[in-house]
């Protein structure tokens, strides 16, 4: 089964590359401590992702079976890069905004680069963030 490709607002692509149905789709971040959990979810589909901070990046985010994607998820079968970037692209809007989304040379770990994220519930200009 072939995958479906997105546009960037989530509408399926239709053959002449139009956009077509949008699918229903939503990214949950879940922490814990310095790492955490991103949920992919596409309509009812639903793929998990890991992610941690550190290193010379801020952070790091790769799809939990990427070696089995395409058996895992049948539903996203050759999106599994489009779906990395989204979910990473996400996790840098909602915990490092300003930082940027880089993609390691094999494809399968995302890299967010820029200024430091702090952790839950470290203060930050004044105000706790969540």
């Amino acid at each position: 089964m072939r995958g479906v490709a997105l546009d960037r607002r989530g509408f399926r692509q239709t053959e002449d590359g139009s956009s077509g149905v949008r699918l229903k789709t939503r990214i949950e971040i879940e922490d814990h401590g310095q790492c955490g959990l991103a949920h992919y979810r596409e309509d009812a589909n639903h793929a998990v992702f890991d992610w941690e901070i550190g290193g010379s990046v801020v952070a790091l985010v790769w799809a939990r079976d990427s070696d089995t994607w395409a058996v895992s998820h049948p539903w996203a079968a050759g999106r599994d890069r489009e779906i990395l970037i989204r979910v990473a692209e996400e996790l840098t809007r909602q915990r490092a905004p300003g930082c940027r989304v880089e993609l390691a040379s094999h494809g399968k770990t995302a890299y967010i680069v820029g200024k430091r994220m702090p952790g839950p519930g470290v203060e930050q200009k004044g105000r706790a963030l969540e």
